[in-house]
Parts: C-alpha cells; structure tokens; sequence
C-alpha cells in the first residue's frame, strides 16, 4: 500500500489533474466515501462496522438520552450486557415483569422516542449504559501535510487508516465519474472517454480487492 501524506496528491497520483473538481467538492467526496466504505465492508461482515464508532459517555440516568444529532447509532451496551432494539409501540411492556416482553437486567432492551434514546431496565449509578455511534466525519489536512480522518465534534481520530487506500481509490473514482459525465455532455473526443472507462475499471477492480470483495 503506497504511503498516505495528503489525499489531494494521492487522489491526483489516480484521476490526473483536478483542475475541474475544487477541495470543497473533493472534501464531501471524502465523507461520502467514508460512509460508503464503513457500510461495504458491513455489508460483508456486521461486525466490521464497530472499527468505525466512537462510545458515548456513561448513562446513569433514569431520564431518556438526547440524540437528536446521532445518526447511526449501531449498539446500546447495558451494565456491560449489549441490549436488544426494541421500538416505542411495544415499550410500555418493556417495564411490565408480567409482560412477555419484559426487559429484564439480563435482556435489556433500547428505543428511540422522540428523538431520544430509553433503555429498560433504567441505567444508574451502579448499572451503567452508553451506546456505539458513527460519528460525523471530517478531514484534516487534505491537500497538505497528512490527511487524517477525524470526528466532526471532538477531533479524534476515527477512521482506520488501514483503509485509507480504499477510501482514496472511492475518491478517485467519484472524480473520474463526474470527469467522464462532463466529457460526455460536451461531446468530447471518443478516446478520452474511453481511457477513462478503462481507468475507472482499473480503480474498481483494486478497490473492490482492497475491501474483499471480489
């Protein structure tokens, strides 16, 4: 795997000159393909997904947790036991021991209501929870020095850098797709069009390699 400085010259080293394609456009590109990665290698096995989350703090109220901005939550942890996802329909029998439902300290249960998190039994002092999210991501230092991947809100690096080739190789491919739309709306030179096909399907298949999937 080739040495990881900053993405900009990387990306560049694969799709050519960038003169079309601007850092803020090459930025998003960045974030989208780090979701884009995160969910492929998930799709392969579930378990890949947890390399990409940060923890909460610990819950030990009895009071429903905001989390308005999270948006993947992938698993809520209960006195060190992993709770099961149940849903706010059915939540009023997650408290009622005779309930089939029942959500006892051994099978916890968690929902979102209201863009809240509940968890049954209730954490506390002594029964901690907190919950595995997928941050926000952002870029620093993208078109010098080193690129790192890090959470949009506390800084941290959360990206393995294990998998910075693959996600460059996304990039590349994002900037050589919309390269090849423009040649297209433009009518350009038939060779041009076709030498970037021809890339494109290099950059997939070692993609595709990097990430296990072929």
């Amino acid at each position: 795997m080739a040495q990881v400085t900053n993405f900009k010259d990387r990306i560049a080293d694969y799709a050519g000159s960038l003169a079309e394609t601007d850092d803020e456009a090459l930025i998003q590109y960045t974030i989208d393909c780090c979701q884009e990665v995160s969910k492929t290698l998930a799709s392969k096995n579930a378990n890949d997904l947890f390399k990409f989350t940060l923890r909460s703090g610990f819950i030990t109220s009895t009071d429903p947790t905001s989390v308005m901005e999270i948006k993947n939550i992938i698993g809520v942890v209960r006195d060190g036991i992993q709770a099961t996802e149940g849903n706010a329909l059915t939540s009023i029998s997650y408290r009622d021991e005779e309930s089939i439902y029942f959500a006892s300290k051994r099978d916890p249960k968690f929902w979102i209501e209201n863009g809240a998190l509940n968890i049954a039994p209730d954490p506390s002092g002594s029964e901690q929870a907190y919950y595995l999210y997928i941050p926000e991501f952002s870029v620093e230092n993208f078109s010098s020095g080193i690129t790192k991947i890090v959470d949009a809100d506390g800084g941290s690096e959360v990206f393995p850098q294990k998998y910075y080739e693959a996600l460059i190789l996304c990039i590349s491919l994002k900037v050589l797709n919309r390269r090849l739309n423009d040649y297209l709306e433009t009518d350009e030179d038939i060779e041009l069009v076709n030498g970037i096909q021809t890339q494109m399907g290099r950059l997939d298949a070692e993609y595709q390699k990097l990430l296990g999937l072929e």
